[in-house]
């Protein structure tokens, strides 16, 4: 169970680009809508001291092979990050620089979908879809889309109600790279 807490109903995003550029990753990240309905909504800011996302772009990423990389950071509950609670903090994410717009969108959809939550912390909490097509398999395509079946894990994602932390919070990070051959967390 890891997710934005229940009380973080807006999330502040930074994105140091241009205005087309900025809007069309705000694109990307609200195909997420129809999953998360009215439990997260977007809202630009001007600086990225106060977001609780930033967005950066890159000429490279990952050397020349990578599209975008996210960096979500958790609070989990207990000793073995792995297991238990986890609410997320915050996340930074890198996008290539000068992507083609239609693989640009798809990419900051995919990278959100880490940033909403998608994310396993541990080997049995898969991090990505077994469907090809699916907007969260392990390689992004232009004929890549929001499936149902996104929709479907997302939503069920954010119904869960989250129990209470028991124990200390730590801090814990995953890291997703998005590259051709595909997007792997660690």
């Amino acid at each position: 169970n890891q997710r934005w807490a229940e009380t973080k109903r807006e999330l502040l995003v930074h994105i140091q680009a241009d205005k087309k550029t900025a809007a069309l990753v705000l694109e990307g990240a609200r195909l997420w809508a129809p999953a998360l309905g009215d439990k997260l909504t977007l809202r630009l800011v001007s600086s990225a001291d106060i977001a609780d996302v930033r967005i950066v772009f890159a000429r490279t990423v990952l050397g020349d092979s990578g599209l975008g990389e996210s960096q979500v950071t958790f609070e989990v509950s207990g000793d073995d990050p792995r297991v238990g609670n986890a609410v997320i903090t915050g996340a930074q994410m890198t996008l290539r620089a000068g992507l083609p717009l239609a693989l640009l969108r798809l990419t900051a959809a995919h990278e959100f979908g880490h940033v909403f939550g998608l994310v396993g912390r541990a080997p049995e909490m898969p991090t990505h879809s077994p469907d090809k097509r699916d907007l969260m398999a392990t390689i992004v395509r232009l004929k890549s889309t929001l499936t149902q079946r996104d929709i479907n894990t997302m939503a069920e994602l954010y119904s869960k109600p989250r129990p209470a932390f028991r124990g200390c919070r730590k801090p814990f990070v995953i890291r997703t790279r998005l590259t051709k051959q595909g997007c792997k967390g660690r």
